[in-house]
């Protein structure tokens, strides 16, 4: 009799299937840089994110992320300026001058975002 019980008893514990997920390419790249970011496994990770509930662990923000953001965030002046100066030297010719606004301002949504994230103001 206990042999029967044993065989119903793993019967019953048969795991559900697996879940399989495939990243599309050009979003690839993000989803491995966020998952290996975030310290937890990649099981972990996608419940996490698919759930919207925390494990029992949570993480504080990367140092590598913060790093990231700052040196995002110095690029984007740099290009803001170095684009101001181009915008100076060649202000005859209107068509360069209304795509350098147009940049620049695509340069200014981009910090916002950042500054953001980042947790900081404007």
């Amino acid at each position: 009799m206990a042999g029967m019980e044993q065989i119903e008893n793993k019967q019953k514990k048969k795991r559900e299937a697996p879940i399989s997920i495939r990243v599309p390419k050009d979003r690839r790249a993000a989803f491995e840089y966020n998952w290996k970011t975030s310290g937890k496994s990649l099981s972990a990770f996608v419940v996490e994110r698919c759930t919207g509930e925390m494990g029992h662990r949570q993480h504080n923000a990367p140092q590598e992320k913060v790093t990231l953001l700052a040196r995002l965030l110095a690029d984007a002046g740099a290009i803001k300026a170095a684009l101001g100066k181009l915008e100076a030297t060649h202000s005859s010719d209107r068509e360069i001058k209304q795509l350098l606004e147009k940049i620049a301002h695509e340069l200014s949504l981009i910090r916002k975002a950042l500054m953001a994230k980042a947790g900081r103001k404007s």
